[in-house]
């Protein structure tokens, strides 16, 4: 059975999920037309390849922030596979409308979704209820969010996580830039991506001014003020776990084919995967600055040789337009990955707060992102809702 026995902290809430069946042509098509007649759903249709993919985003203002129906025909066979799609904002569908965007779920309400998701999607699909059996989750994006005083101090905190190391077999996210004609990293973000899930952490307030002007071609609408302005200070981190994850922890917390164990707060292991992936990218020390960082190493009682390297890391590091991501530095990963438990014995991060940063937001010390997500500090922020 699975271990209810756990903290607070230790669980993480959904920001998004995908959940999916797989149906009978007659149930497909019964559906897509129940929807366009009696919910007034209006479909895009998309194809790729051999799929037929048909989008409606009518049912978001209850929850439902896209529905797919999804038609392909199997390589080298005269058979055609049917499936829906139901991405949903948890939030929405317990009927907390608004601030979307910015807040999610509260934890204490997580042992409650599992029954409000079915409920939702059977009143939704009233006639072919039951027929829809045996969903399963293609997605789920955990996340936490963090609110520091002002704006100008999660920029800064940015600044520093997007000189993380890029742990391998992971990739860096990269946005094609239209002024340089080429792929950069993202500017107000850090993303990277494996086969089995994505960790993201952005500033909130410049991706929701991007969405929305992109929406609404440049015009801020009065009804998305109130939600700007919660955005400001606020740095998400949010891990989306794909279908194989989602299975590796369906095995880990042993529920059999119970799928209701990824949403119901009884699942830490998206938690212990966040700590484990930060950890890879800044250590577990905390940041200062450089000059402080250097004399934490030289007072330390690592043996010459040690210190030596140490200092020279922390050097290539820190030096403008660097980081830790090997593709900046030069140095070997096996390398930087070895020497960063020295950083961690020392409670320092190789990554420090440069002068003009210091100038610009007056502090000379951030705390680990793992400190925040744990619970262990609050130093600098507003709140959160960890």
């Amino acid at each position: 059975m699975p271990n209810t026995n756990t903290t607070k902290t230790e669980i993480l809430s959904i920001h998004t999920l995908t959940y999916r069946y797989r149906c009978s042509f007659q149930t497909y098509y019964g559906l897509f037309q129940y929807l366009v007649q009696n919910r007034n759903c209006i479909f895009t249709k998309h194809k790729h390849k051999k799929c037929e993919k048909y989008t409606t985003r009518t049912l978001h203002p209850l929850g439902f922030n896209r529905i797919e129906f999804i038609d392909c025909m199997i390589p080298d066979r005269d058979y055609h596979e049917y499936k829906i799609k139901f991405t949903i904002n948890p939030r929405i569908l317990t009927g907390q409308t608004s601030q979307p965007r910015t807040h999610i779920i509260a934890k204490e309400q997580l042992s409650q979704l599992p029954d409000i998701l079915d409920t939702a999607i059977h009143d939704l699909c009233s006639p072919y209820k039951e027929q829809l059996t045996d969903g399963k989750f293609q997605r789920i994006d955990y996340c936490c969010n963090l609110w520091f005083i002002e704006q100008e101090l999660a920029e800064e905190y940015m600044r520093l996580l997007r000189k993380a190391l890029i742990p391998y077999p992971f990739e860096l996210e990269k946005i094609l830039s239209n002024s340089q004609h080429r792929y950069i990293p993202e500017p107000n973000a850090i993303t990277i991506t494996c086969k089995s899930y994505q960790l993201s952490i952005y500033l909130k307030l410049n991706q929701l001014l991007d969405e929305i002007t992109r929406q609404e071609n440049g015009i801020i609408p009065s009804e998305h003020v109130s939600e700007i302005e919660n955005a400001i200070g606020q740095i998400r981190i949010e891990l989306r776990e794909y279908r194989s994850q989602l299975r590796i922890n369906k095995k880990k917390i042993h529920c059999g084919n119970d799928e209701a164990f990824l949403l119901n707060g009884s699942n830490t292991h998206p938690y212990t995967t966040l700590c484990k992936r930060l950890g890879s990218m800044y250590g577990t020390g905390d940041f200062w600055l450089y000059d402080d960082a250097r004399d934490i190493i030289k007072e330390s009682d690592y043996k010459p040789r040690i210190k030596k390297e140490l200092l020279e890391i922390l050097k290539v590091v820190n030096a403008p337009k660097s980081g830790l991501d090997i593709s900046k530095n030069g140095f070997d990963y096996t390398y930087l990955k070895s020497h960063m438990r020295y950083f961690n014995e020392l409670d320092l991060s190789p990554i420090t707060i440069s002068q003009k940063s210091f100038k610009r937001c007056g502090e000379n010390f951030f705390p680990n992102p793992r400190k925040y997500i744990s619970g262990e500090t609050a130093e600098l922020l507003r709140t959160s809702d960890i």
